[in-house]
This record gives C-alpha cells, sequence and structure tokens, in this order.
C-alpha cells in the first residue's frame, strides 16, 4: 500500500511547494550576462516582456498565461544565513531561481535549468534545494526514477531539520524502496520529527507533509500497540467518516480499557455511524467507560437511565451517574445533579443541595443556571426572596448574550428603585467567574499529545472528544456505511453488560 501511494504524495509535495510560493509576478530569462529573475517590470527588457503581454499603465504585465511564475520566492525553510555567509546566501538565491522554471507555463517551463539550479542550491547545502532534488529523482521527472539519488537528497534535507527531507525518507524507509533497508522505527522517529514542525510561514509550502507526517506516525504507532495513537487515529476517521477504520482502532485502544475510546464506540452505536443503531450495546460501553470514571459517558450513561434508551428507566441511576459525572468536573450535569436534588428525583429532596449545585455552575458561568437563580431570588422560590442578588444573576447571565435573562432583567429594573438597581449592577461587575474544572481524563489531552501539530491537538478532535463532530480531511469524504462492520458481533468477547455482569 505504501509503495503505490508514494507517488501520488510525492507528486502532490511538489505541486503544494510550488503553488504555495505565490505573492507577486516574476519574470525570468536568459541573456549572455546569465540568468534573470526580477519582480519588477521596468527591469525587464522590453523584448523579453513581450513574453508576457502588453504593459498596462500602472507598469503590471496584462498577460499571465506566460513564462511568469506566481511566487514571492520565500526563505529557505532552514535558519537564515549570516550576512557574510556567502555560500548560504548563493544557495538560497538558486533554489528562489529555479521555483519560477518549474511552475512556468509552456513553452516557458525549463525543467533542464531548474534541475541545473536547484542542483547549484542543493550542492551549496540549501536544504529547500535538497528536498525539491530529491523528490525530483523520486518522481523521475527528469528521466529513469533514481531511488538512490532521492535518499541521498532526502538524507541531507532531513539532517537539517527540513520536514519534507524527514518525511521522503521516512517513507523510504517504511516502504523499504529500491534497495533502502527497511526500518519502521527509524520512519516512526522521522514521521514524528516532521510532524513535531508547526508549519509557520517559512514553512507554508510544507503544510501538507506536516499533516501527513503525523498521520502516518499515529499510524505506525498505532498498530504498534500505542493506545493514544489508536485513540486520536479513531477519532480522526471518525471525523472523516472513515467509520470501518475508526472502529476498529477504537476497539484495539478500547480493549486495551482506555475510557474515552470506549465512549467514542458507544456514541458510534448510539448514532448508527456506519452501524445500524444499538443503543444496548451503546449502553455497555458507556457503563465500561463510567466505571473508569470518564465524566462524559457517565452523563451520557445518565441520559440513558432517565430516558429509558437502551437500558431499563431508572431515575435512581441517572441520578447515581449524573452526580459522579458532576464531581469528576462535568459542568453540564451540575445543573441536573442540582434540580433532582431540588425536586428529590432518583433521589432524597434536599433543597440545600440542590442549592449548592446550581450556585456552583452559576459560578462556573452556566448561564441558565445563573437565569434559574435570578428567577428564584425573584420569586423566593426555595430561597428568601432577594431582588437584588436575582438582578445581579440576570444581569450577568444577560451580559453572556442570553436573551431570556435579558428580557427579565428590564422587566426587574421597571419595577425597582434607582439605588437597588445599582447595587445590583455594582454587585454584577465584581463577580468573577470560576475557571473550569478538568473534566476527568479529558484534561490529559495536551499532556499526552507529543506532536506540534497534532490530531489530538486540532479542535475538530478535541471536540469530537468532548462528543462533538469535521475534519482535517487527509482522505476525502467518507464511504457509505461498511456492510462488513453491520456484520460484527455486538457485543465484543470479554466486556460487561448492561448491568455489570459478565
Amino acid at each position: 500500500m505504501v509503495k503505490g501511494a508514494a507517488i501520488p504524495v510525492l507528486a502532490a509535495w511538489l505541486l503544494v511547494a510550488m503553488a504555495s510560493r505565490s505573492l507577486a509576478e516574476i519574470y525570468v530569462w536568459e541573456d549572455e550576462r546569465g540568468s534573470h529573475a526580477v519582480t519588477d517590470p521596468r527591469e525587464v527588457p522590453p523584448a523579453v516582456l513581450e513574453k508576457y503581454g502588453k504593459v498596462q499603465g500602472d507598469g503590471a504585465p496584462a498577460g499571465k498565461d506566460s513564462a511568469s511564475a506566481s511566487s514571492s520566492a520565500p526563505a529557505s525553510s532552514t535558519a537564515p544565513a549570516a550576512a557574510g555567509d556567502t555560500a548560504a546566501v548563493i544557495a538560497r538565491e538558486k533554489f528562489q531561481a529555479a521555483v519560477p522554471y518549474l511552475k512556468a507555463k509552456p513553452p516557458h517551463r525549463d525543467l533542464k535549468k531548474a534541475i541545473e539550479l536547484l542542483a547549484a542550491s542543493a550542492t551549496r547545502g540549501n536544504a529547500d534545494g535538497q528536498f525539491y532534488l530529491g523528490a525530483i529523482n523520486y518522481l523521475g521527472l527528469a528521466g529513469p526514477r533514481n531511488v538512490a539519488e532521492a535518499f541521498r537528497w532526502f538524507k541531507q534535507a532531513a539532517d537539517q531539520g527540513n520536514p519534507g527531507g524527514q518525511c521522503g525518507l521516512a517513507l523510504l524507509y517504511e516502504s523499504g524502496e529500491g534497495g533502502v533497508v527497511r526500518d519502521p522505527s527509524e520512519a516512526i522517529r522521522l514521521y514524528r520529527l516532521a510532524g513535531e514542525q508547526q508549519p509557520a510561514r517559512e514553512l507554508k509550502p510544507y503544510a501538507q507533509i506536516i499533516r501527513y507526517s503525523v498521520l502516518r506516525y499515529y499510524t505506525l504507532t498505532a498498530e504498534r500497540g500505542r493506545v493514544s495513537s489508536q485513540l486520536y487515529l479513531g477519532s480522526f476517521l471518525l471525523l472523516c467518516q472513515r467509520y470501518e477504520d475508526a472502529y476498529r482502532y477504537l476497539h484495539l485502544a478500547a480493549d486495551q480499557g482506555d475510557g474515552r475510546a470506549q465512549r467514542l464506540l458507544g456514541l458510534m452505536f448510539l448514532k448508527g455511524s456506519g452501524m445500524e443503531r444499538n443503543p444496548r450495546e451503546a449502553a455497555a460501553w458507556f457503563q465500561l467507560s463510567a466505571r473508569q470514571n470518564d465524566p462524559l459517558a457517565q452523563r451520557n450513561l445518565a441520559v440513558l437511565y432517565r430516558t429509558g434508551v437502551g437500558v431499563a428507566r431508572s431515575p435512581q441511576d441517572a441520578f447515581r451517574w449524573y452526580l459522579a459525572a458532576a464531581e469528576n468536573g462535568d459542568l453540564d450535569s451540575f445543573p441536573e445533579v442540582a434540580f433532582m436534588y431540588l425536586e428529590g428525583t432518583g433521589t432524597g429532596k434536599d433543597t440545600t443541595l440542590g442549592l449548592k449545585w446550581i450556585h456552583r455552575a452559576a459560578d462556573y458561568g452556566y448561564d441558565h443556571a445563573q437565569v434559574w437563580l435570578g428567577i428564584s431570588n425573584s420569586r423566593g422560590r426555595y430561597m428568601e426572596r432577594n431582588d437584588v442578588e436575582g438582578l445581579k444573576w440576570l444581569t450577568i447571565a444577560a451580559a453572556k448574550g442570553n436573551a431570556t435573562a435579558a428580557r427579565l432583567k428590564g422587566e426587574m429594573e421597571s419595577t425597582l428603585n434607582s439605588v437597588e438597581v445599582e447595587e445590583a449592577a455594582a454587585l454584577a461587575a465584581q463577580w468573577v467567574v470560576l475557571p473550569k474544572p478538568p473534566a476527568g481524563r479529558e484534561a490529559e489531552l495536551r499532556e499526552e499529545a507529543d506532536l506540534g501539530l497534532n490530531l489530538a491537538e486540532s479542535p475538530e478532535t478535541i471536540a469530537l472528544l468532548q462528543e462533538t463532530v469535521p475534519p482535517l480531511d487527509l482522505y476525502g469524504p467518507g464511504p457509505a456505511p461498511s456492510p462488513k462492520l453491520q456484520s460484527r458481533p455486538a457485543v465484543p468477547t470479554g466486556r460487561a453488560s448492561v448491568d455489570g455482569r459478565r
């Protein structure tokens, strides 16, 4: 699979790298003095300028279907050379001069000249030139493919920290192509080095390569049994709607006891992601995850017990799991616990504990709890009436954009005197939201993430791991639900049933 995919992957690298260098027009020509590449049309001889079309009034060329190649010729991905480092400066200039020849449209494209300039750049130590030369040799753009030569240039670029060189070298170590001795461990190391690099401005042309390296790093380490890689890769594949592959990697992590993977499998069964919906199976996976103190699985399980979906309806079990989730930092469970205490649902009625939980929710910025406190204080429900306290909470919630709070705030202000209104406003101004508590293992995401541009660090993957779901899509549109996935056993071997029995 790797060998078949290698050529189009590397071809895409070149296209992306060249297409990314597009900020200014560059005019390229040769004369008795040598090769020239400039951005100012006033510096171009009239005879040469004719190739680019008639000049507009502002001095810009009219035609763009020409030998001009859109390029700002940004700095090399290696560190900028010192002013006195003449060789490095020349190497960078040679690379920048090569790019237009690669990008120019026929008949002005000159691959031979581009390779000549790239070779001059690469031999002087420019990492971008070394990577390009390696890719051209690998692809066979200048003749027969030469994997040995590609390996040599990739290695030189990789040794300078160039992500393209690192990824190209890793791919060869992974595939063992062209006589290269296979070394999966070295491939993993190089993919990780490339993936750790942030695609800053000077590395923008390498963004796809960095993402590809991240994906390969996770895939190889997941196959070796690394649980967090299995989780993150499964999450990413789920985002891309690659349900069968997502199921496989999440199942691998879940079988090793990862609670988040177990929860995501529960969500797949509950939503019917690539399979028939199976709420009972979802509940079994949530149960496993919840018993590992995963707060989101605990809340999911509470919802199922409260509604009777996939399990027998049980207010007592719903309360037990809502309370567990709240105690593990799940803010959405705070008001549920509060109202169940206040109403005596699934537990003994306890106004003191109910108010404690609703105040905690409000203090953490939960605006619906703030509105509830505003209404309850102004009506004396579950507490002594306190219009100023009620208006304070409505003012806080209204400032967050809660429309109900804004309406009720206006109504209250019209009934209170100016002293009370000012006091409530002063209390609201003094109020400071508490920082959100870490919700169980979700707090470990960034600690476990070990790559700079990381699937686990992407907002999309974090959102999915917190139950929402689109992607940094390297795979393209996902396939239709897989019949193979639907045919798998409903309950994997060795798992707990919904009621906890095996």
